[in-house]
């Protein structure tokens, strides 16, 4: 997640929101009136998976549905 948020950063994004648990990390941020989220879970043999969508601040009330289904769907399998 910091290597993430590094690159984010280096890239020009401010990161506005970050929260991590010992099953998921979630962050966020803007750059112009650009937006993302991206959530990273931990799969098998440290693998992580992740999905990040990158939006316009004026469609931020569009995609908060299809990011609460995408948290929801992903999920790690068993090993």
């Amino acid at each position: 997640m910091k290597w993430r948020i590094g690159q984010e950063e280096a890239e020009g994004w401010s990161v506005a929101y970050q929260r991590r648990k010992s099953n998921w990390a979630v962050w966020s941020g803007s750059k112009g009136d650009r937006v993302y989220y991206e959530r990273a879970i931990p799969v098998c043999n440290d693998a992580v998976a992740y999905f990040r969508l990158e939006y316009d601040k004026a469609r931020a009330k569009a995609f908060d549905p299809v990011i609460g289904r995408l948290v929801k769907s992903l999920r790690g399998g068993d090993c």
